[in-house]
């Protein structure tokens, strides 16, 4: 993108200075609401023609901005996105070192961080071991020794994203951990649902962090579809629908 310094000087001059210290600790309801009472930037050189002016602003819950480009950042800002939370996760290859993780963890709550400031956006995360990374007994232990390290950090809200994937029994023995870790932390929970055999495994994820503790009300279960979505909402935890390639049109309702 060369340089951009020109370009970004108008965003970080138009966010005013009682929004500058909302990233620090918990993202609460007075902070995100002082974030969304923040007037949208719309200086960047190519804002989106639908919206000239945007008549609300938008936080993702859900979004991994490690695997986006910059362009995205620029696009997401010129669409009056004001706040992402980006969760954990599977980058696509086994990881082999703890000091893989490190270093990705590392990067979620430094570099993205900054990554996102520079286009006016406040930027969050989840820290957690996802579940197709917690069947390597060895390496699952070591990460275990890192959360406390950094579930207390700088822009960490929550602990995620975490759950099954094959529902094994390691699984659920590194989903038990983490959710200890949550409620000794004091913070939410985001859960990944396994992409075979939902149902049963949204229901069996439930169980666990019932068993562990946890609060239904601060338990955030993404990945849900028409067949998990009632038992999710009935049993008070919050639920959130994705959507996928293959997910049927008719499934993403909320």
């Amino acid at each position: 993108m060369g340089d951009t310094t020109g370009r970004l000087a108008p965003i970080r001059e138009a966010l005013p200075a009682e929004c500058a210290d909302v990233a620090k600790g918990s993202l609460t309801w007075d902070s995100l609401g002082a974030l969304l009472a923040t007037p949208v930037c719309m200086a960047l050189p190519h804002p989106s023609p639908l919206f000239p002016n945007p008549p609300m602003k938008f936080l993702d819950s859900h979004v991994h901005m490690v695997s986006r480009t910059t362009d995205d950042y620029q696009r997401m800002a010129a669409h009056a996105f004001v706040a992402i939370i980006e969760p954990s996760f599977w980058q696509g290859q086994p990881r082999t070192e703890a000091g893989s993780f490190k270093d990705y963890f590392n990067s979620l709550i430094g570099f993205e961080r900054f990554r996102a400031s520079q286009f006016g956006i406040k930027h969050y995360c989840t820290i957690g071991l996802n579940p197709k990374e917690a069947n390597n007994e060895k390496l699952a232990d070591a990460v275990m020794e890192l959360l406390p390290l950094y579930v207390c950090k700088e822009g960490v809200v929550g602990v995620g994203e975490i759950g099954f994937d094959d529902q094994t029994r390691l699984e659920e023995k590194y989903l038990r951990l983490q959710a200890r870790i949550a409620v000794e932390a004091d913070l939410p929970i985001q859960i990944h649902t396994p992409h075979r055999d939902k149902k049963v495994g949204t229901s069996r994820t439930m169980d666990v962090l019932l068993d562990a503790g946890c609060d239904p009300a601060k338990v955030i279960i993404d990945h849900n579809n028409e067949e998990t979505v009632k038992e999710v909402l009935d049993r008070g935890d919050s639920g959130r629908l994705s959507l996928f390639i293959h997910t049927p049109s008719w499934a993403i309702s909320a």
